[in-house]
Order: structure tokens, then C-alpha cells, then sequence
């Protein structure tokens, strides 16, 4: 066999790209970021932004790149997370495509920075809630990825909140944040309203002393109390 052709294959293989879906919270409500496409298939639709994974590229790598290239947010390696891969025939009309979704955890601040470039036309910022679809089309397959991203949002926070919320919540809030900062984050699970006085008693004496510690009072009239995570972002993936 000439050793050249000795990995070249005869028939064809699919095509691989990665999504990112972004997540962020603002005023008690979790946001996402979509754009517009500006290239067929599905030329003024909405989709994830996301794109083709290079030739010796690792896809968390092509995630975060095509964010960067469509978009200008920038996102870390600890900020995102493998969600699933789709890869149904059909989903894409230029063949057989696999992608690769991801959950990336962004402070809403950072995500209205956005501007529009490379493929994506345009962009919008809408509530992170499958209800919205009622409202507009995704190009592709991208509504059913809504509705897998958004359920395994609410799973994460619902299993174990504090996991979730050192793990994300710390790249969704400023480096300082307030007791309902965090709170407002688990209420997004759809669990129903936490009792204040309770959640500040898990903060201090619960669970949330290991994860935040208290570093001054807001100078406000209701004098409130900030924090600041009490360790570095864990390093592992997860």
C-alpha cells in the first residue's frame, strides 16, 4: 500500500462544526445570544453562533474562535461546557454536518458588547426560555438545541446549585455580588422564590461558606452585604 494514501478513504465522511450557547443572567432572567445569519442556508435567520472546526483543531478551541470571530465576546476554556452532539441526517441541507453544542457561561455586560462579524449578519439578546421560539424561526436544528441547552441548565442547577454556581455562576456575576446575585441565579431554575433569610443563612452557615466569602457592606441604605468567591475558579472540566 503507498503509505501516502494509507489513511484516505473512499467514501465520504461528515462534516463537523461546533454551536455556542450562550448564558448569562440579567434582572433575575437568564439571557441568550443569537445571530443572524448572513449566509445561506438560512441567509436572516437566527442560530447559535458557531461555525466549522479547522483541520487539527480541538473543538473547544473552535468554540470559543467562532464566538470570538462572529460575535468579538471572548470566553475561556473554563467558561464552557460540551452540552451534547447533534448529528441526525438532514438537519443540515449542504450534507451531513455533526455539531458540537456548548453551554458558555458569560457576564451579561460582556454578551451586550457583542458586535456582529465574519459569517453573523446581525444579533439579538433574548430571554434563555424555550417559550420564546412561539416568537421566531432557528436555522437548522438550533430550536431543538434550545430546548437540550435550556433543560440541561435547569437539571444543573436543580442537582446541585452551589456545584453550578461556583462552576458558572462566577463568570454570569461581577467579582463582587450580592447574596441575591446568587439567589437570583438558582430562582431562574423555576423552583419557585427562596426565602431571603433563609438563603443568607446558607451563605453563612450552609454550604455557600465554603464557596463565598463576605468582603464589605454596599453603602446604601439597606447596607448590604457583597461577596467575592473564596478560591480561584477550579481548573478541572466538568
Amino acid at each position: 500500500m503507498n503509505e501516502c494514501k494509507k489513511f484516505v478513504y473512499d467514501w465520504p465522511r461528515p462534516v463537523v462544526t461546533v454551536d455556542a450557547i450562550c448564558v448569562s443572567i440579567d434582572n433575575g432572567k437568564l439571557k441568550t445570544l443569537v445571530i443572524e445569519r448572513g449566509k445561506d442556508p438560512f441567509k436572516g435567520k437566527f442560530a447559535w453562533p458557531g461555525g466549522h472546526v479547522d483541520k487539527n483543531e480541538d473543538p473547544d478551541v473552535a468554540v470559543m474562535r467562532e464566538l470570538l470571530e462572529e460575535t468579538h465576546v471572548h470566553a475561556t476554556p473554563l467558561q464552557i461546557k460540551q452540552l451534547d452532539v447533534q448529528g441526525k441526517p438532514g438537519r443540515d441541507p449542504r450534507g451531513h454536518y455533526i455539531t458540537i453544542p456548548y453551554l458558555v457561561f458569560l457576564r451579561y455586560k460582556d454578551m451586550m458588547t457583542a458586535r456582529a462579524d465574519d459569517d453573523a449578519h446581525g444579533f439579538r439578546i433574548f430571554e434563555f426560555h424555550p417559550g420564546i421560539l412561539s416568537h421566531f424561526d432557528l436555522a437548522f436544528d438550533h430550536a431543538d438545541i434550545f430546548r437540550a441547552a435550556y433543560h440541561k441548565v435547569m437539571d444543573l442547577i436543580c442537582s446541585n446549585h452551589w456545584v453550578f454556581l461556583v462552576r458558572a455562576g462566577r463568570w454570569m456575576l461581577d467579582d463582587t455580588f450580592s447574596a441575591t446575585d446568587l439567589r437570583e441565579i438558582v430562582e431562574s431554575a423555576g423552583g419557585g422564590s427562596l426565602d431571603p433569610a433563609n438563603w443568607h443563612r446558607e451563605i453563612r452557615d450552609g454550604a455557600g461558606q465554603h464557596h463565598v466569602k463576605e468582603v464589605r457592606e454596599e453603602p446604601s441604605r439597606r447596607r448590604q452585604k457583597l461577596y467575592e468567591w473564596a478560591g480561584p475558579p477550579l481548573a478541572s472540566k466538568w
